[in-house]
């Protein structure tokens, strides 16, 4: 989160000097977890980005480290996660 008014600042200074038509697609949580803290940094974001919070959020799982190291794409295993990123890639089309 820390690093998101930098992103906002950076954003800004490209849309000023470079390219007044850049748009944020979307922010999305990541390493999300059952925890208070998850659920009140998406809150957080939820009432400052609105509409361009993606819907889904990736959570913070093993799963990802292991098809890195098995060499297998994510997208091709069964579980949480790579539904998660299915599920990303749905509103990334239709936000596209």
């Amino acid at each position: 989160m820390d690093g998101l008014q930098a992103l906002e600042s950076l954003i800004q200074q490209i849309k000023t000097t470079i390219n007044p038509k850049l748009e944020l697609l979307g922010i999305l949580p990541t390493m999300v977890d059952r925890t208070k803290i998850s659920r009140a940094c998406i809150e957080v974001l939820n009432e400052k980005y609105g509409q361009i919070l993606f819907r889904t959020s990736i959570s913070r799982a093993i799963q990802a480290t292991n098809s890195a190291k098995n060499r297998t794409p994510l997208c091709l295993s069964t579980g949480k996660l790579s539904t998660e990123y299915e599920n990303l890639t749905q509103e990334v089309i239709e936000r596209c």
